[in-house]
């Protein structure tokens, strides 16, 4: 997704809808009909602002780990990171 998103326009024209598995839809209507038309597909991407962004390794590294900390478990219930005490010597709320 990150990918995707660095270069739209390329992730676009490497669009592979072989590996969408999609439910059935009751009126047969193909969800993936957009991506099928060549004419709509270039409306999408003439329709598109975004400049390619190049990344280093480590720069692209760096935003996954910020992404995968965003989700993390551990980072929704912080209560056993609140110290008893702080130097200051104020209260700590509840």
């Amino acid at each position: 997704m990150v990918g995707h998103h660095l270069d739209p326009l390329a992730s676009l024209e490497r669009y592979d809808g072989s590996q969408v598995q999609l439910p059935p839809d009751p009126d047969e209507w193909d969800p993936l009909s957009v991506m099928k038309s060549p004419m709509k597909r270039a409306s999408i991407a003439a329709a598109n602002e975004l400049e390619p962004v190049r990344l280093s390794r480590n720069d692209r590294k760096d935003l996954l780990a910020f992404l995968r900390a965003l989700t993390d478990p551990d980072s929704i219930d912080v209560r056993a990171d609140v110290p008893d005490s702080v130097p200051s010597g104020l209260p700590i709320a509840d």
